[in-house]
């Protein structure tokens, strides 16, 4: 899971946004309802006990 969110991370700080399309752009695969940051946190539920302390949930 770790290298999952540091994964997604990386290609967030690597996404171009020059202008209003680009962050649009942005918005709707990263932030939006069916986005890659609450499909991560849907992932949260089936991380374990153990891994759950060094990813900080």
């Amino acid at each position: 899971m770790k290298e999952k969110i540091d994964a997604l991370l990386h290609e967030m700080e690597q996404f171009e946004v020059s202008n209003k399309e680009s962050l649009e752009n942005f918005r709707l695969k990263y932030l939006s309802k069916k986005g890659l940051i609450p499909a991560l946190f849907a992932d949260f539920k089936s991380v374990a006990p153990e891994e759950r302390k060094a990813i900080g949930i």
